[in-house]
């Protein structure tokens, strides 16, 4: 059987069965394809979408259709009009894929004082795009500078890559993050999951016939075998400044958030903490050195310490007299060498501790009872009664005795909240006699 049909008839027939193929098949393809290259979408349009996402201006330098499903968008700004620059990014790819939108982005340079924002403008804004997220959403970012702001040194802290997926599960949202520090990428990353889901609430639902649910949230860190910079997180807490800026941490920790409480566990170790930042610069003592301080377990509920249980061992620094002094008074530590310099240079010190509630424990770790030995190796400091102590001495023992003192209680905490600290000028040197007043009572008619 042949097909001849389209060749029947006359010339003129032929050739317009011909034009008509021609303008079919070859020229609307190629006057649709060059329209979408030569006329891409308005800047306006996607300035407008990713403000809309991220709750900030955005300026687009370029925007380049390159499939039917997927853009680059080039050089673009993203801004606060009070606050000022936030990021830069050099290129983002957007690819709508049947089973998943991917945002590769390049290049990117993030300022850290703006980073607590930007990432919690992304949180609200995954969480508010939740119930429409019908595919999951993948950001990959290539080559993160994160610009630290600091007037004394400033530095930056590179990622080779960063990569998070967000996706609606049946019990609610989920983010992963997967981080990869730089020089790191053949190595397992650092994980980070935060959760937000409901839950069946604990009231009781015979009234109104239906199952109350609450939300409850959840951020899980995970660094595996990297450490992460603690000054990361400054930016969430800005109390983490009194580490140093050299601290790094490596282990797990967890935030959990259900109704109105908040419960924070962490365990790992935090190196290359600075004891000057932590403690002569907090308190009227002179404690010197880098300490490594291992966290075998921390619980915090509601901004309150409930347990502390850890080490901390340096090696190489200096510590005050009456630091070694108010130790021993407080604590019931013996002093096992005369000291009679202002500042002693010692070798180590390595002590344990323990707080749990009311009560807490500081020891020495080694078995020889010693917690400080000056550079010689001679025991300075050891292990003396075993009293049970609790965390307000430890407290006594950074603060020095003052004429200013009032009773430690949880009312005078709430009133001295509201009311302005006295300074170091304000306090007394430091007496081995606890400060006396003077109550002095008047007749009330001498006072009229």
């Amino acid at each position: 059987m042949q097909f001849s049909w389209m060749w029947d008839g006359s010339d003129a027939q032929r050739r317009r069965y011909a034009r008509s193929g021609f303008y079919l098949f070859c020229m609307l393809p190629t006057l649709l394809v060059a329209s979408w290259i030569l006329f891409p979408s308005r800047h306006d349009h996607w300035e407008r979408e990713l403000a809309a996402i991220l709750d900030m201006s955005v300026e687009i330098g370029h925007v380049q259709p390159e499939t039917p499903n997927q853009t680059r968008l080039s050089e673009l700004k993203f801004s606060d009009p009070t606050l000022g620059m936030i990021a830069t990014s050099k290129n983002i790819q957007i690819s709508e894929l049947s089973e998943r939108t991917v945002y590769t982005i390049d290049h990117t340079e993030i300022e850290w004082t703006e980073l607590n924002r930007l990432m919690r403008d992304l949180q609200r804004t995954a969480l508010r795009h939740a119930e429409r997220l019908n595919k999951p959403f993948e950001i990959i970012a290539r080559h993160v500078t994160l610009h630290l702001d600091s007037n004394e040194n400033p530095t930056s802290l590179s990622f080779d890559r960063l990569q998070i997926l967000i996706e609606r599960r049946s019990e609610g949202l989920q983010i992963n993050a997967r981080i990869f520090p730089s020089g790191t990428l053949d190595q397992s990353p650092i994980h980070c999951t935060f959760e937000r889901r409901s839950i069946p609430s604990l009231t009781d639902s015979s009234v109104s016939g239906s199952s109350p649910t609450s939300l409850s949230s959840t951020l899980t860190l995970d660094t595996g075998d990297q450490t992460l910079p603690v000054q990361i997180a400054k930016s969430w807490w800005p109390s983490l400044r009194v580490l140093g800026g050299d601290c790094e941490f490596q282990g797990r920790a967890q935030i959990e958030q259900h109704d109105l409480q908040t419960h924070a566990s962490l365990a790992g170790k935090l190196s290359h903490v600075d004891l000057s930042e932590l403690v002569t610069r907090q308190f009227p003592r002179i404690l010197s050195g880098t300490a490594d301080l291992e966290l075998n377990e921390v619980s915090i509920i509601d901004n309150q310490l409930e347990i502390l249980v850890g080490r901390l061992h340096s090696n190489h620094g200096q510590i005050g007299q009456p630091f070694l002094k108010a130790l021993q008074r407080e604590l019931g530590l013996v002093a096992v060498a005369e000291v009679t310099n202002s500042v002693l240079p010692y070798q180590t010190l390595d002590v344990r501790f323990h707080l749990q509630g009311s009560t807490f424990q500081f020891a020495a770790t080694q078995p020889s009872g010693y917690l400080i030995t000056d550079t010689g190796g001679y025991p300075i400091l050891a292990e003396g009664s075993k009293l049970p102590l609790k965390p307000q001495d430890l407290v006594r023992a950074l603060v020095s005795r003052s004429q200013v003192q009032v009773p430690l209680t949880r009312q005078t905490s709430d009133i001295l909240f509201w009311l302005p600290l006295p300074g170091r000028q304000d306090l007394e040197p430091e007496s081995e006699q606890i400060p006396r007043g003077i109550l002095r009572l008047q007749d009330s008619e001498e006072a009229q």
